[in-house]
């Protein structure tokens, strides 16, 4: 498997008292890398994408 970096990023704020609005990035050096793992003891091959999202976090 092939080294890679990766950068994640989160940017916050808060609406009022327990509520949170956040835009979040995922892998944003590229647009996918590989990584491996096991299911039943058999390796896989899987591919982790580059993401964007936003986020509404509400306490209570």
């Amino acid at each position: 498997m092939d080294a890679y970096t990766e950068l994640d990023a989160r940017q916050g704020w808060n609406l009022s008292p327990g509520v949170t609005l956040a835009i979040v990035g995922r892998n944003l050096l590229a647009p996918s890398h590989r990584e491996y793992g096991s299911a039943s003891l058999a390796a896989y091959e899987q591919r982790i994408e580059r993401e964007a999202f936003l986020r509404i976090e509400i306490e209570y």
